[in-house]
């Protein structure tokens, strides 16, 4: 065990100074958008590359955790990869010892654990990341960290780079009726970071979390699948 020394310093204002930078740190990448629809769960993420040298999209945002469960990550993609494969650890750890997977809330505690220790030991610093972790483990579930390992069920959210606009058209054009079926809600999360900036194909990930029982299912759209659905909405 780590010895307990901590490196955050207050401010004035009763504020800890690392994870005030942390949050800013999360909101300097790309942009994440997560809707709860009548039949799926859609994650959705924006970078686009600032150099035509770089290949498009060649890391996403985006980590499957488990077959109805995933994560999306706003801020530092190193920070993001080793919250992701800490969460992806534990489902594989959960299911070989006990024979269960563990539910979309239990992985948020998980993380936010995680995220609020690197603010106490020494030798460390907070995560410069905000999640949205959304799933099937039962029934549709979506749930948003902060760089503060604050964490709140919501129904529909941003995170990340002028997560601000697309919370605020997510607040006027959300509508849980009217998001009957996937393509919907693809649609509505698409044009929540259109809200944002714009975008092609190649400049965004979508997962698409469904589920019946007690199983999920995990699902990536294919750069044809995006296009054909970014036409839709122009």
């Amino acid at each position: 065990m780590w010895p307990y020394a901590p490196v955050n310093e207050f401010s004035e204002d009763g504020r800890l100074n690392q994870v005030e930078y942390a949050n800013k740190a999360a909101q300097l990448n790309n942009t994440i958008v997560g809707i709860v629809g009548k039949s799926c769960v859609v994650i959705a993420s924006m970078k686009k590359e600032e150099s035509r040298l770089l290949a498009s999209n060649s890391s996403s945002s985006i980590h499957r955790i488990d077959d109805g469960i995933a994560a999306a990550f706003a801020g530092i993609p190193g920070d993001a990869r080793v919250l992701a494969s800490r969460a992806q650890e534990e489902v594989v750890r959960r299911r070989f010892e006990l024979g269960e997977t563990p539910s979309l809330s239990m992985i948020s505690q998980l993380l936010e654990t995680r995220m609020q220790e690197a603010t106490m030991l020494a030798g460390t610093r907070p995560f410069g990341v905000a999640i949205l972790l959304g799933g099937y483990t039962g029934k549709l579930e979506l749930v948003k960290i902060d760089a503060n390992a604050g964490s709140s069920g919501i129904k529909a959210g941003a995170a990340g780079k002028k997560a601000d606009e697309a919370t605020s058209f997510l607040e006027q054009n959300y509508n849980e009726d009217t998001l009957v079926d996937e393509s919907e809600t693809v649609k509505l999360a698409l044009k929540a970071l259109r809200a944002v900036d714009t975008f092609a194909a190649d400049d965004i990930s979508v997962a698409v979390l469904t589920g019946s029982g007690s199983s999920g299912n995990y699902k990536s759209l294919s750069k044809t699948e995006l296009q054909t659905t970014i036409e839709s909405i122009v």
